[in-house]
């Protein structure tokens, strides 16, 4: 009776591990899948964003001079789309979905995260070209 019992236990731990990176695997993927929306989203938006470089910087902004997400990180000409250098944004979203912290620094600068001290996923995005042959694409990583 004891070896049977030994070895429920084990497959028990097991279960519950597995289950556990299971949970954190799906959390990350369904993350990583809003940050891709969330760049589209944000792409598809033609309203202004504020051109300071506050810590909440995407915040939307009536200022005339200041431009919109994607001028901000992509430059559209005759010839093709191509990203600003080092074109970087990051988002938090907290995770009961209720929260979002975004950050569009300036291009060439990473965006400041605030602590992580609940452990919850965040992404952040990156416009480049690398390896694309057709002008009018772009990278979102």
């Amino acid at each position: 009776m004891t070896l049977i019992a030994f070895f429920v236990n084990r497959g028990m731990v097991f279960e519950q591990k597995t289950s556990a990176n299971q949970y954190r695997s799906t959390k990350a993927f369904e993350m990583a899948e809003a940050g891709l929306e969330w760049a589209v989203a944000k792409l598809n938006n033609e309203s202004a964003i504020a051109a300071t470089t506050a810590a909440f910087n995407c915040a939307p902004s009536t200022v005339t001079a200041d431009n919109s997400f994607i001028r901000r990180y992509l430059t559209i000409a005759v010839g093709g789309i191509n990203a600003v250098a080092d074109g970087r944004a990051a988002a938090i979203i907290a995770g009961d979905g209720s929260v979002v912290y975004e950050r569009c620094p300036a291009p060439g600068n990473n965006a400041a995260w605030p602590a992580n001290t609940d452990g919850q996923p965040r992404f952040r995005i990156e416009f480049n070209r690398d390896g694309l042959t057709d002008p009018w694409s772009i990278r979102i990583v």
